[in-house]
């Protein structure tokens, strides 16, 4: 009886030991850390949908020291039904000493956008993770430098089912590379045509486009005067970008950036002719 005694003890004590040491030597994740009760965790917001947005209040309830991070991908919920989500979209990796408190500032975007955005201390929780697209598009950006609006409308993309033509466009192999992991994550085809939206205030989305953004890569056939314009769907020019420009026979790449601001809704053509001859045209709606 004696020797079963000593064995449960024995093992016990090992148990204790390898969760201290692990814990001390491994990083582990945030969710693991509060499962396991090695760490609690509370959240608050520091206002705002974008950024360092939520506050990490974690406390090491174990003797030694531990190493944690949060991952890309990890929803930080709120706890109030009409505020928005956060999801995570930077790793941040933390070593907390015995019984002590952090507190760190998280990074991360609104993944409810017909939500409220968060008011400054409002309470938040510790969410699962997302979806896996969006745990993909999180990882994309956290290895990637974007700029706010941009990492905010790429989310929104997938979070919220917004079009692909609102992730901004700079026509560089980064911004390609964003909007192609999400045309591929929503399985649909690159978009051609982009747009920026109208900032109106105290609304998160306005979802009104106000510049058309687009890049035409044409091969001019001849010598020839050209014309660049965009047309209704009655063939009357709206918008003429060029006329009566002399060029010679060549590749051209056109990078096009116009207001359709209060454009009636529609689709509308952009057509590049050669003499009176339409040579190019693409579509896009309003």
């Amino acid at each position: 009886m004696k020797t079963m005694e000593v064995a449960v003890k024995a093992i016990l004590i090992f148990s204790l030991l390898s969760k201290e040491n692990l814990a001390h030597n491994t990083e582990i994740s945030i969710e693991d850390a509060v499962k396991r009760n090695l760490v609690s965790a509370n959240f608050i917001s520091l206002s705002g949908h974008e950024g360092n947005c939520i506050e990490a209040q974690v406390i090491n309830k174990q003797n030694n020291e531990i190493s944690l991070f949060f991952e890309p991908g990890r929803i930080i919920n709120s706890a109030e039904n009409n505020l928005q989500d956060i999801i995570l979209t930077k790793k941040m990796s933390i070593k907390i000493k015995g019984y002590q408190k952090k507190v760190v500032p998280l990074y991360g975007f609104c993944c409810q956008l017909n939500n409220s955005s968060p008011t400054f201390k409002s309470n938040y929780l510790l969410g699962k993770m997302a979806d896996s697209g969006l745990v993909k598009l999180a990882n994309f950006l956290n290895q990637n430098n974007f700029d706010l609006t941009t990492q905010q409308k790429a989310v929104w993309c997938l979070s919220d089912n917004n079009s692909l033509e609102s992730v901004p466009q700079t026509f560089d192999s980064s911004s390609n590379a964003l909007i192609g992991l999400c045309a591929k994550l929503k399985h649909e085809a690159v978009p051609n045509n982009f747009f920026t939206y109208l900032n109106l205030p105290n609304i998160m989305f306005s979802n009104i486009k106000y510049f058309y953004k687009t890049k035409v890569e044409y091969q001019k056939k001849s010598n020839s005067k050209l014309m660049i314009a965009v047309f209704d769907s009655l063939g009357n020019p709206i918008k003429v970008i060029a006329d009566n420009n002399y060029s010679t026979a060549k590749n051209n790449s056109y990078k096009l950036c116009f207001s359709v601001y209060n454009w009636k809704k529609g689709k509308y053509y952009l057509r590049i002719l050669e003499g009176n001859k339409k040579e190019y045209e693409s579509s896009f709606e309003i």
